[in-house]
């Protein structure tokens, strides 16, 4: 049984074993999956073992590693057994953390490079000490260096070294009001990957949107022309055109739908932007299709039942809704299984 049982994800490897390296330097065991199986090991079977005898599961969040379902099986267990200690090593917005972990605490371990008088880490360390029932390791944290012996001078004024102390509380102050600083200070937001964010939501939306509606717009253009002229050579039918017709603009709508949806995601690396892109792109193909239709027919209910204008409107806006909804489900699958 280990002391600690670290729950992360692999593209966070690098602050999770920063963290492992400092507990150990502490005397403590961690569990850390890399290096914790046997060989031979069933890896669900060893990790359900140690997840529910760890005396701490401390959980490296990111929003990356929130997505992750053995992450969040992990911190589960530990919050139910009531030794869970989670710190997150990246701001994480209070809408992308799991329901089950709404309202639990967590320390703050943004920027947190080893400098064990980091304030987060302190903090960290008060809340695993509690845990773990293992007062000592403040104690550890707190323990000035033993200082160096050295020979003095009897002639030396005892006075000269009076100032001294002042000068110590008044740097200590200082380090700790920069501490403060540094633990408050607003990092970059993240993409899950750990790149910076190239956009705002609503922006990275929007063109996302007018991106895609523009490409799908050009290339039917060309998809027409060409389904026309096969038409012409074969000499379809319109019952034959009609339907081929359909399914191209379709295909076309779904191909450049689910990349427009990945660009969305791509522009902001939010969970959830695919969705959102998706959502953006059939709003704006169906004010698109109701400009064109109203437009082109007036708003005359005389005019826009010539040539069943309102019957393609409604088939249209149906189409829209469903390549809408396979683009946003397509987009998900390929980013969740390029995220790894």
């Amino acid at each position: 049984m280990a002391d600690v049982f670290l729950s992360y994800a692999r593209r966070d490897t690098p602050a999770a074993r920063l963290i492992k390296d400092q507990l150990e330097a502490r005397g403590l065991s961690v569990f850390f999956d890399t290096e914790g199986l046997d060989s031979g090991d069933v890896f669900p079977d060893i990790l359900d073992r140690e997840v529910k005898t760890a005396g701490a599961v401390v959980g490296v969040w990111s929003r990356h590693a929130l997505t992750r379902p053995w992450v969040k099986i992990e911190c589960d267990i530990g919050r139910a057994r009531g030794v869970l200690v989670p710190v997150q090593i990246e701001p994480i917005p209070d809408l992308d953390r799991p329901a089950a972990f709404w309202n639990v605490q967590f320390d703050d371990l943004t920027g947190f490079d080893g400098d064990t008088d980091h304030g987060g880490w302190q903090r960290f360390l008060r809340s695993l000490s509690r845990t773990l029932k293992r007062p000592d390791l403040m104690q550890q944290a707190a323990a000035p260096e033993a200082p160096e012996q050295t020979v003095s001078t009897p002639s030396k004024p005892p006075a000269q070294g009076l100032p001294k102390p002042e000068r110590s509380r008044q740097q200590q102050t200082s380090k700790t009001a920069q501490q403060r600083q540094d633990a408050t200070r607003v990092s970059p937001v993240l993409e899950p990957d750990g790149d910076p964010v190239r956009m705002n939501r609503y922006a990275a939306l929007l063109l996302a949107a007018v991106i895609s509606i523009l490409t799908i717009n050009l290339t039917w253009g060309f998809t027409t022309a060409a389904i026309i002229e096969l038409s012409v050579i074969s000499g379809w039918s319109l019952n034959t055109l009609g339907p081929a017709l359909l399914a191209a603009s379709a295909l076309n709508g779904l191909v450049f739908s689910a990349l427009g949806s990945v660009g969305g995601h791509w522009l902001h690396g939010r969970p959830g932007m695919t969705w959102a892109s998706a959502i953006a792109i059939g709003g704006v193909a169906a004010l698109q299709l109701a400009a064109f239709t109203f437009f082109g027919f007036g708003t005359n209910g005389e005019a826009l039942l010539i040539d069943g204008a309102l019957i393609r409107f409604a088939i249209g806006l149906a189409q829209i809704v469903i390549i809408s909804a396979l683009a946003g489900w397509i987009a998900t699958v390929f980013v969740r299984r390029s995220a790894g």
